[in-house]
């Protein structure tokens, strides 16, 4: 872990399974807690339980869940602090956190517990308590490190250009501009798998499209 004079830090630890699944669950739900979750994160989860990663994931937690470790890349979280609980060592505190890398990760453990749960199926949560993720905590308090760190963090999964740019201050801005309640109110996707926002006008979903479209309408 980085002195605390320095700008910069990191914890290396592993998080136990369902309690990762837990956390998500908890926030998942809304699009207030999802960016609690993911603000920082280049994309939202685009799991679903037909996608190849829940299916393979969910296939090791059922067969190995004692592999899940050695497996799985693990998790990536920026913070701009940790804090060590003196009284409890396996408890750290985050100030302003977001997962920059491991979305899919996470949210298939919470998809995994949910349907154990709706099934009332113990023996998958008792697997799941037995399953470990990799996790890396961040501290860094420069914004465009945070940025940076979101990008470089994520070749796991194949991203797009138009990925890179999701979190820019233009992207955002575009975003909340032409999402105001006034005419026309329209939905531009900055994040691919992000969802309608709860105060969108449903009857309006002709005006749903995403900054990729854009570019190209104003191209041509």
């Amino acid at each position: 872990y980085g002195c605390p004079e320095d700008s910069h830090g990191a914890i290396v630890c592993s998080i136990n399974g369902y309690d990762l699944a837990t956390l998500n669950n908890n926030y998942y739900n809304t699009e207030v807690g999802r960016n609690i979750l993911f603000g920082s994160n280049l994309r939202e989860s685009l799991i679903t339980k037909k996608s190849k990663p829940y299916l393979s994931m969910s296939k090791t937690i059922q067969e190995c869940p004692q592999n899940f470790w050695y497996y799985n890349n693990g998790i990536t979280i920026i913070a701009e602090d940790a804090i060590f609980d003196k009284d409890n060592q396996n408890k750290i505190t985050l100030k302003n956190f977001s997962i920059v890398n491991g979305a899919q990760t996470t949210s298939s453990l919470g998809l995994f517990l949910k349907e154990a749960k709706k099934n009332a199926d113990g023996e998958n949560i008792e697997n799941l308590k037995k399953v470990f993720v990799l996790a890396r905590i961040l501290r860094v308090t420069d914004k465009q490190m945070w940025r940076d760190i979101a990008i470089f963090n994520n070749t796991q999964n194949p991203i797009t250009s138009r990925d890179k740019v999701a979190n820019r201050i233009e992207q955002i801005h575009l975003n909340e501009w032409l999402l105001d309640d006034t005419y026309p109110q329209i939905y531009v996707e900055i994040r691919r798998g992000a969802q309608l926002p709860s105060g969108f006008n449903k009857g309006f979903i002709h005006r749903k499209t995403s900054n990729e479209e854009l570019a190209q309408l104003l191209y041509s």
